[in-house]
């Protein structure tokens, strides 16, 4: 009888014990798939983080510098190695020209347009910022080009802190060395009606 009795409670222990292993089982497996799982979407998440990386960039660069924006300083060296800085140039209206000397045809084609704007506008400060090129380059090509206005060895630190994304830029700043304008020049023929609409004095 006592066999008997005892049997139940040895099988309800055998149930217990069993039903304890299969949970243990059961959680470890889910666990295991749950690493699977992440290990299996790290590369998604990289991409994903890469793509809203890639957004951050494109919404700051497709956001030129508002109206009225403080123009962020600079100290560049010109064609004759004198370090210019854009604090210097307060109390004029100052043009600056975001350009290269390599791969960038547009930026070749516009030196004849902005001879002509220095013929007409004298006063205007025209500050030419040369992306990865040396003094001694600018000086070379001022020269063959007959460049009437400084060409300055920039970085990439300008164009970041100008917003620029597309060579050939402007930004024209005012007298007070607030951001007037930015334009893009996409075509050589958006760039001259720019300066003829915008920048040339009206004939009367």
């Amino acid at each position: 009888m006592k066999s008997i009795k005892i049997l139940p409670l040895v099988l309800l222990q055998i149930v217990i014990v069993a039903g304890s292993l299969s949970v243990a089982y059961l959680s470890a497996s889910m666990q295991r798939k749950a690493d699977t799982t992440k290990q299996d979407l790290k590369p998604v998440i990289t991409v994903m983080k890469q793509i809203a990386l890639q957004r951050e960039e494109m919404d700051y660069f497709n956001n030129p510098l508002p109206k009225g924006t403080e123009a962020p300083s600079f100290a560049l060296t010109d064609e004759t190695g004198n370090l210019v800085l854009l604090k210097n140039f307060k109390g004029k209206k100052v043009m600056l020209l975001f350009t290269s000397a390599s791969n960038c045809p547009n930026c070749i084609a516009l030196i004849p347009i902005l001879q002509q704007l220095q013929k007409q506008m004298p006063k205007l400060q025209i500050l030419c910022l040369m992306h990865d090129s040396s003094p001694k380059d600018n000086k070379m090509y001022k020269q063959i080009n007959n460049i009437p206005y400084k060409l300055l060895a920039s970085t990439m630190e300008q164009l970041e802190s100008y917003h620029i994304d597309l060579l050939p830029t402007s930004v024209i700043i005012d007298e007070d060395g607030k951001v007037e304008q930015t334009f893009r020049a996409s075509t050589i023929e958006t760039f001259v009606g720019f300066i003829q609409g915008k920048m040339l004095p009206n004939k009367k």
